[in-house]
């Protein structure tokens, strides 16, 4: 019988905008284990420099926040990318929302 885990992965897409959900490690004895704490986020440097573990998790009673707050960041960075070209400063915006 499949049982369902407490855990899901979360998006490295997403990483940077939870800041409200906690984030969880795996460790050896395939136990979790609190990697981040509700209300901070992960630094942006750690994300881009893939400081934190390669697989983090979050609960899966806080898949729907997850997702709410990813879209919210998502909006945020299009207006300032939109912003930015409307200032004349052109920049690789497409790619910085994909990765």
């Amino acid at each position: 019988m499949d049982t369902v885990s407490e855990y899901v992965s979360a998006r490295i897409s997403q990483l940077g905008f939870y800041s409200n959900i906690p984030l969880y490690t795996k460790i050896q004895n395939e136990s979790y284990v609190l990697y981040k704490s509700s209300g901070i986020t992960l630094g942006e440097m750690s994300i881009a420099e893939g400081m934190h573990p390669a697989e983090l998790y979050i609960k899966q009673t806080d898949k729907l926040t997850g997702l709410q707050e990813a879209q919210k960041g998502f909006m945020r960075f299009a207006a300032r990318c939109r912003e930015n070209q409307n200032q004349g400063r052109h920049s690789d915006s497409a790619q910085k929302i994909i990765q």
